[in-house]
């Protein structure tokens, strides 16, 4: 779903551009003057596919006589957005109120959006789930078994998607946080009077501006909750596990962990062999100016 602010910044542009031009204006040839005019083929494909939308609806209810074809930019190549530790500790310290300079702001401080954000990112948890997750055994969302150290991600009685939510047991370092939670909270995780939290998408924008890792809407590295499944994923894969153990993990194939994840893996590997030419080089016996 396209967020309002994403779509208002869209329409500015696409405005701003066009004008008081007809739909007859939209050809090929300027659609290529907007991309440059733009000067991100990424932000500018964004923006021109709100713009074939609207065309869209405009024929659909009769507005238009025939359908408009807008030109796009091609999709980049697919580059998924994760943390390294260092902008990870960032984040979480921002959500506990301290920004970029190491001043604490005791009015920004906000602890449920701490534990939101290590749950996320150690246990790739999706955003929906985690925020439903509740300390007993629930039919209708996930829940915490903290006497065997296990999470889970959906409710006894829901029914298996697309998208996979298997049990898992927790890392000790998230255990060690649950216990602790528990002890703070009544029924759920993350909780506010007693219920659920609904959403944290602007609790945690504010985060990234306190730890200076906020972006526009478009950007490539701009940082939403949902990158904190993908920061998951890169860490596992970086620490050595195999896509096959990744994938069982968070609830993907082997195949998507690989498609999605493939430059982590190639990271990886690259410094598997780096450290195998280390270990050649220095088992290989230093020659003497006269054995050469």
């Amino acid at each position: 779903m396209v967020r309002a602010e994403t779509l208002a910044d869209a329409i500015e542009n696409l405005g701003r551009f066009w004008t008081d031009d007809m739909v007859s204006a939209i050809t090929p040839k300027r659609c290529s003057d907007y991309v440059t005019w733009r000067g991100s083929p990424s932000m500018a494909r964004n923006d021109l596919l709100t713009l074939q939308a609207a065309l869209n609806f405009a024929h659909a209810h009769r507005k238009l006589k025939h359908k408009i074809a807008v030109t796009k930019p091609k999709p980049p190549k697919k580059r998924i957005r994760w943390l390294t530790r260092s902008e990870a500790a960032a984040l979480l310290a921002g959500a506990l109120g301290w920004d970029k300079k190491g001043v604490r702001h005791h009015d920004k401080i906000n602890y449920k959006l701490a534990r939101f954000i290590i749950t996320g990112y150690r246990s790739g948890t999706r955003k929906t789930r985690i925020l439903r997750l509740q300390w007993v055994e629930s039919l209708s969302s996930g829940w915490i078994d903290l006497d065997r150290g296990i999470l889970h991600r959906r409710g006894v009685a829901e029914r298996d998607t697309k998208k996979k939510a298997p049990s898992v047991p927790m890392s000790d370092q998230l255990w060690a946080h649950m216990r602790r939670w528990r002890r703070l909270t009544a029924r759920y995780v993350i909780e506010h009077n007693g219920g659920p939290v609904d959403d944290v998408t602007e609790a945690f924008e504010r985060a990234c501006e306190l730890a200076g890792l906020a972006r526009r809407a478009g950007d490539p590295q701009r940082i939403t909750p949902h990158v904190l499944r993908h920061t998951c994923c890169s860490w596992m894969l970086q620490a050595g596990l195999s896509e096959w153990k990744v994938g069982e993990y968070v609830g993907m194939t082997a195949a998507l962990v690989a498609s999605t994840y493939g430059h982590i893996s190639d990271d990886v590997q690259r410094e598997t062999a780096n450290a195998i030419g280390r270990r050649a080089a220095e088992n290989v016996p230093q020659m003497s100016r006269r054995s050469a």
